[in-house]
This record gives C-alpha cells, structure tokens and sequence, in this order.
C-alpha cells in the first residue's frame, strides 16, 4: 500500500487534470504499451514514475491505482472483493469504489473504520460496497484495515475431545472406542 500511495503521489504532481492523471496511471497499471490507454499522455522518460514500470508487472496488478489497496487489504481480512474502480473520468463508477462480500462481523469491524477514513460503507443487493470522494480516502481506509487487521480475526474455535460422551441408555457401541 505504501508504493501505491508513492505512486499516486507522484501522479498527482505530475498531473495537470484527472484526465491526464487517468492517462498517466494507465501506463503504471498496465505496463504493457499495447494494453495501456494513455489518451495521448506519455511519462516522460526522465520521470521518476519509470522507477515503478517494469515490463513484466503492474506495481497494482492491473487493478486501478487509488482502489487496489483496499481490495488487496479487504481480501487479507476474510472480505471477498468483486469489482472496483477508481472512478471519473472515464470508469465505469462515479467515484471511488470497492464491491465485495464479507460476513456480518467482519462487516461491522469494518464500520467504524470506514468512517475514521471518511468512506462510505454500505449494502446494495445483497453485496458491500465501500466508496470515497477520492482515493486518497480510500488508501487511508486500507492502511487503517491493515493496522486494524487482529480485530478480523475470531477467537478460535475450543479444541474437540477425544471421545464424544456417551448417550446415557445407549445400547450401540461407541463408534469411537
């Protein structure tokens, strides 16, 4: 989550508008030429971004950056994420979001978190879903997740016994003698 915040950071200080942000973070999130839609907007080759393309890998794994975090922190912690998108200009979304599925505790230990980090949490049809203003908000919410990450864990289960006790006035032999 660290190298998506520098990652971010620095595309944001190069960036002029979302536009060209969006264009710039595609080259970072698909490193492939030919699979990257840049809109025209190419990272200079002097640029320190070119520190963090490789030929081989996205520093997100082809996720978007902003939401990549949060995915890969809510999947840690038992949740099971199914779609997520950074949002405007050109995304499907109209602001940041992650769709997952998650039990009610771990839903309810996410609550409070999601508030601190100013994200909405919410239900819709069956399903989660967490969302931001921005994805700054949203990589707070996975960094907080992630330090938070022992209150998503149960306590475990007692240990069976050896033997289960025997039925009183059961005539059949213990299947476990």
């Amino acid at each position: 989550m660290q190298l998506e915040r520098e990652v971010v950071t620095l595309l944001d200080a190069m960036s002029s508008s979302a536009d060209e942000f969006h264009g710039l973070s595609a080259q970072v999130e698909f490193p492939d030429p030919e699979a990257a839609v840049n809109d025209g907007f190419i990272i200079p080759d002097d640029s320190p971004l070119r520190a963090y393309l490789t030929d081989d890998q996205s520093v997100t794994e082809g996720l978007d950056l902003g939401v990549a975090g949060v995915v890969y922190a809510l999947a840690a912690v038992g949740c099971h994420p199914m779609a997520s998108c950074k949002g405007p200009p050109h995304d499907w979304a109209p602001h940041p979001l992650v769709r997952f599925t998650a039990r009610m505790w771990r839903a309810r230990a996410l609550l409070p978190l999601a508030l601190e980090a100013q994200c909405g949490l919410e239900e819709v049809g069956g399903t989660l879903g967490t969302w931001a203003s921005s994805i700054v908000k949203l990589m707070d919410f996975a960094q907080l997740i992630v330090d938070h990450r022992k209150e998503f864990v149960r306590n475990p289960v007692a240990p069976l016994r050896q033997r289960p006790p025997k039925h009183p006035g059961s005539s059949q032999p213990s299947l476990f003698a």
